[in-house]
């Protein structure tokens, strides 16, 4: 969290609330589970799982710099 936060505040990821908005506004009326930054193959995304309306876990892969969705 403390490295999260260093690196937010640098600027170099988007706060969590854009990355989590952003998610959900792929699946209107989901529920957000849980949220991880990690690093994979030297980027930085933010993995979000969410439950859709038709209860349905959801894992998306968003780049932590501009929410872009990889997966």
């Amino acid at each position: 969290q403390d490295e999260a936060l260093a690196l937010r505040q640098a600027g170099t990821i988007l706060p969590l609330e854009v990355v989590v908005e952003r998610a959900l506004a792929l699946y209107p009326g989901a529920t957000l589970l849980e949220v991880e930054l990690e690093e994979e193959d030297d980027r930085l995304v933010y993995e979000v799982e969410l439950l859709t309306l038709d209860s349905v876990v959801r894992e998306l892969e968003l780049d932590a710099r501009d929410a872009r969705l990889y997966k």
